[in-house]
């Protein structure tokens, strides 16, 4: 087989590119939705899932009985600490000061030769 000396034609290489595009294009647009495995199952477990909150919302509602926010995974939420907060934030600007009374004192301090 003998190689190709020289350069590619343009319109071969512009041919190609097209041919390329216009196959990236295609496929690209054959892609379609299909259902995922067990997908009715799924469907059937949440419409379950939310009868069953919505019985036990009833039921608390029609007994009095408060719901625990703390404890409850669903109503789970965070707090954070302020005490905490203000101590993280009075060491940062503690270390804060040092590192630029040492940074001054060591650019503006500093012995000429």
């Amino acid at each position: 087989m003998k190689r190709r000396e020289g350069k590619i034609p343009i319109p071969l290489l512009i041919s190609i590119t097209l041919v390329t595009i216009l196959l990236m294009f295609f496929e690209l647009n054959s892609k379609h939705r299909v259902k995922a495995e067990f997908f009715e199952e799924k469907i059937a477990a949440a419409e379950l899932t939310q009868r069953c909150f919505d019985e036990i919302k009833q039921a608390s509602d029609n007994l009095n009985i408060p719901i625990d926010r703390i404890n409850d995974p669903i109503y789970y939420e965070y707090k954070y600490s302020v005490t905490q907060a203000v101590i993280s934030l009075v060491i940062l600007v503690l270390i804060i000061f040092v590192v630029l009374r040492f940074d001054i004192e060591h650019y503006f301090m500093k012995k000429k030769k």
